[in-house]
């Protein structure tokens, strides 16, 4: 199960979750900004990535991606969309692929 939510059409509600804005929203041709920093670091949270990963994935280096992270350098519009479209992967593949955690029965041997 994952600790996130990934919120595709609509809004999270919970207090945990980081998403104010649905991926949907953060797509749209009409944003006029990119991904920031703390949207950045909750992507990579929800994925279970660290930054070296995400660079060793995207082919970037750790320098490169150690600017997007602190907002030194714009984050590009392909990193947002590979990282939502990665996190919906993810929620679809735990959906409706993994398998269901086992239950034992009190009468199970």
């Amino acid at each position: 199960m994952l600790n996130w939510c990934l919120p595709l059409l609509y809004k999270c509600t919970h207090k945990h979750c980081p998403f104010k804005k649905t991926w949907l929203e953060l797509w749209s041709p009409a944003r006029a900004a990119n991904m920031n920093p703390d949207e950045f670091k909750a992507a990579l949270k929800v994925l279970g990535w660290n930054q070296s990963e995400f660079g060793r994935k995207a082919g970037l280096t750790p320098a490169t991606v150690s600017r997007y992270a602190t907002g030194e350098n714009e984050i590009p519009a392909w990193v947002e969309k590979y990282l939502g479209l990665t996190a919906e992967l993810k929620r679809l593949y735990a959906e409706y692929v993994a398998p269901e955690p086992r239950t034992s029965k009190p009468n199970d041997p």
